[in-house]
This record gives structure tokens, sequence and C-alpha cells, in this order.
């Protein structure tokens, strides 16, 4: 899997959604069409956006499974050969009330008997509104536009993720108040939250809610396996030919700042 063809899928799709994105209202793109049996609630948006990656999948000529958000598993061809994991538009919420942090997340792998996280080969999250995206093949690196990616040893006092929901509230002030400096930034659309530890411009990401899905970090948790960043999930349990739930996730940009966050959390959620 090139570079060069997952940077112009997920260009092209984040460009649709930027033009899209002018006529919200007249698009009816607010619409809320069904309910996913996890929960989430699939609006006109997401249906458009799923539709228009699935077409330019097949254009390129790609017999594949595509493991969508919104539609569970769509078959493209005969005997196919590649997953596809995709999330159409991480950061709807965002999206539509025209706040600039959304984007494409893709990921890739060969079909193998069973595939998982662990097997990702490659993957692309491409911001909908600012930044170029951030791209990676398996033991080739991870490049951000076509800067290859090294990593930043340098602490920012800044974490990422998810804090609300009561339990989140709980670590989020044991944070605070053990982290002297820690900036806290919940920014709603978590491939990009991890894409950017990964770029070294954040220290860590945390969600202690669960309720994330391989779909939306599929791509965002490949990058950081290829650095080698300390993760607390196991990439090899959680497949990618359905749509799951993964549970918590902790990434960090380097082990003494994921010792030090999965510490604060593990004492925020005893007590």
């Amino acid at each position: 899997m090139s570079i060069d063809l997952l940077l112009r899928i997920a260009g092209q799709a984040a460009g649709f959604l930027r033009d899209l994105l002018a006529e919200v209202e007249a698009n009816k793109l607010e619409e809320i069409i069904e309910v996913q049996p996890l929960g989430d609630k699939t609006r006109r948006i997401d249906l458009l956006a799923e539709e228009y990656i699935v077409d330019l999948i097949r254009n390129e000529g790609f017999k594949a499974i595509i493991i969508t958000e919104e539609r569970g598993r769509i078959e493209i061809g005969d005997n196919p050969e590649y997953i596809f994991v995709v999330d159409p538009l991480d950061g709807s919420s965002n999206y539509l009330s025209h706040i600039p942090w959304s984007s494409v997340s893709i990921a890739v792998t060969s079909i193998t008997n069973r595939p998982s996280l662990k097997d990702i080969e490659a993957g692309v999250i491409a911001p909908i509104h600012v930044g170029y995206p951030i791209v990676f093949v398996k033991g080739k690196g991870v490049y951000y536009g076509r800067t290859k990616v090294r990593t930043r040893k340098e602490i920012r006092d800044l974490v990422l993720g998810y804090f609300d929901q009561g339990i989140g509230v709980k670590v989020l002030d044991k944070l605070l108040a053990t982290w002297k400096d820690v900036k806290v930034r919940s920014l709603g659309c978590a491939s990009l939250e991890i894409a950017y530890v990964v770029l070294g411009l954040a220290d860590a990401f945390l969600d202690v809610r669960g309720w994330l899905r391989n779909v939306d970090v599929a791509a965002a948790l490949g990058m950081a396996y290829e650095l080698k960043l300390p993760l607390s999930v196991d990439l090899d349990s959680i497949p990618v030919y359905k749509v799951v739930k993964i549970g918590r996730i902790l990434v960090a940009k380097n082990t003494q700042i994921f010792e030090k966050v999965l510490k604060i959390a593990h004492e925020a959620l005893i007590t």
C-alpha cells in the first residue's frame, strides 16, 4: 500500500467534506437517519462521507472488505484481498458546529484468517480543516504530509482526551491535582488527538470511558505502534473484521509519561 494512494483517497474525502460544509442546512447534513447497535447516531453527513470513500476505494480497483462506522461491513469485488477500516468523519459534532477539528481516518491490512489491529499495514488521518495528513506504512515510518516523523522527547505538559461522564471527571481532577503545570484539552476527535501524540505535539491521550471503537482509532493506533509508543491497548486482541468497542485507551509519547498518567488514572478510579 503506497503513501501516495492513501494520501490521495483521504485527501479527496477531506476535500469533499469541506465543500459540503458550506451547505449544512440545505443538504440536511444533521438529519438523524438511524441509531447504531453500539448507540451512536448516524446522520446524513456520515452516510454521504462513507459512500464517497467507498466509491473512492472501488474506483482505485480494490477488491476489499470495508469496515465502517455506519453500515458495518461492505464488500467490493470477488475474493477480497484487503480490509479497510474506515471512520469517514471523526468529530462529526465538531464538523456540524463549524469547529475546525475533525478528520477522515482510514486503515488497511491484507486479509488473513482473523486479522487484528496489530496487523494494520498502513493508515492515514486527514484533517478536514487544518494541517497536513498524517500517514504511515508498516516498517517505513510515519509521515506528516511528506516529512518523516521523528520521536520528540521534550515534555509539553499537554494531555488530550475525554474526561466527561463522571468517571472521567474523577480522573481529570486527579490529573490536575497531581501533574503540576499540566494543560488538558478535550477536543472531540480521537484519531487526530492520538495522531498529535504520535507527532510529539501532545504528551498523552487518555480515554477512560471505554466508548471508542476500532473504526475510530485503527489508523491512529497503527501509527503509535509503528513508532513503538507505549499503549494500554492489546492490539492483537482487537479484531478488524467487524466493529467493536476497544475499552479504555492510553497512548503516550514515552514510557515515563505513560506510567505517570496510568498511575494517576488508576489512583483516581480506585478512590
